[in-house]
């Protein structure tokens, strides 16, 4: 009977050390957005008119549709113990998925759905830290398509959605990817008034 229970006793901490050890899809980091736009409403404007405010004139800049991101990684519970030197002790963002939706049916914001575009991407969170950077939200290739450049003539601004999700891997690891997003509400303008 003693045997039994030892057996039990030993081969229950087997399995509970082995399923310590397993990988069950949670990652010893929680990524997460911060921020976007750092807070302020994104306007995605098709053209600046310069400095002589006059459409139509060589000093005219199509502006970079981009946006500024801010994510955390923190740990996933006090338990983890891994350093941001540590193998699993940051976090690699590799892809970039943009995807629109419209708020409203029946504006120009129905066409943005056909430009939904993933981009290879390369940014490490440490454990512990936030990190800020910039991603393409509406691309050069959008902002010459007749639905936004009609913008420019006085088509009537819209709304849409964008929907960024970041996916990538804890450093030392590439077997488990990992996807986390934010919704953006951007509404489309034709031209920057200063």
């Amino acid at each position: 009977m003693r045997t039994k229970v030892h057996l039990l006793l030993v081969v229950g901490l087997s399995l509970f050390l082995f399923a310590g050890c397993s990988d069950d899809g949670i990652g010893r980091s929680v990524m997460e957005v911060v921020s976007v736009n750092d807070g302020a409403p994104v306007v995605d404007a098709q053209l600046d008119p310069g400095g002589d405010q006059t459409v139509g004139t060589p000093d005219d800049v199509v502006p970079e549709g981009s946006v500024k991101v801010t994510v955390r990684n923190r740990a996933y519970n006090e338990f983890t113990t891994a350093t941001e030197t540590d193998p699993f002790g940051a976090f690699v963002i590799d892809r970039v998925t943009v995807q629109w939706q419209p708020l409203v049916l029946g504006t120009a914001a129905d066409q943005l759905p056909a430009y939904d575009r993933a981009f290879d991407f390369s940014q490490v969170v440490k454990r512990g830290t936030d990190a800020e950077f910039t991603i393409p939200l509406v691309t050069f290739d959008m902002k010459s398509q007749p639905f936004l450049q009609g913008l420019i003539s006085g088509d009537p601004p819209f709304f849409a959605q964008a929907k960024v999700t970041f996916t990538g891997h804890e450093s030392g690891s590439t077997s488990t990817i990992y996807s986390f997003g934010a919704s953006i509400p951007v509404q489309f303008i034709g031209v920057i008034a200063n």
